[in-house]
C-alpha cells in the first residue's frame, strides 16, 4: 500500500513524495493567489520561478527546536497539513481502487490522522536531506 522514502511499491504511491507534492502545490497556489491574484497554474514562468525558489528555501527550513522538542511550521504549511491530512484520512477510510486500498483500511479516524502525521514527518525529514 505504498511506501515511504522511495522504498518501492507496486500500486500505491510513495507517500513521502506524494505528501511533498501535495504540500508544495498547496503552498504555491496559496502564495500565488495572495500575491498575484492568480492560481499557480495561471502564473507566468518568471513568477513561478520566484515562488518555486522561495518554496525550496522554506521547505528546507528545519523549524525544529531540540531543546523543547517542538517543530514549528508557518501558517500556510499548517493549512497544507490539514488539507493533506483530510485527503489521507479519506483515502484510507473510504478506499481508493487506483491504489488497491479497500474502504475501512483504517476505520479509526485518530489512527488515520496519526498516519497522516507520519507521512508529514517522512516528507519533512526528506526535505532536510535535499
Amino acid at each position: 500500500m505504498g511506501s515511504v522514502w522511495g522504498h518501492g511499491s507496486y500500486v500505491a504511491p510513495d507517500w513521502t513524495a506524494d505528501w511533498l507534492h501535495r504540500e508544495s502545490l498547496f503552498v504555491l497556489d496559496t502564495w500565488s493567489r495572495a500575491e498575484h491574484g492568480l492560481g499557480w497554474d495561471d502564473l507566468d514562468e518568471e513568477r513561478r520561478a520566484g515562488l518555486s525558489s522561495r518554496l525550496g528555501h522554506r521547505m528546507r527550513h528545519a523549524g525544529y527546536d531540540p531543546a523543547t522538542g517542538t517543530l514549528t511550521i508557518e501558517p500556510v504549511r499548517a493549512a497544507a497539513f490539514e488539507a493533506n491530512a483530510s485527503h489521507y484520512v479519506d483515502v484510507f477510510t473510504n478506499g481508493r481502487d487506483v491504489y488497491a486500498i479497500p474502504a475501512n483500511t483504517l476505520d479509526d479516524p485518530a489512527k488515520a490522522r496519526a498516519m497522516s502525521a507520519f507521512f508529514f514527518w517522512s516528507a519533512w525529514s526528506a526535505a532536510k536531506l535535499c
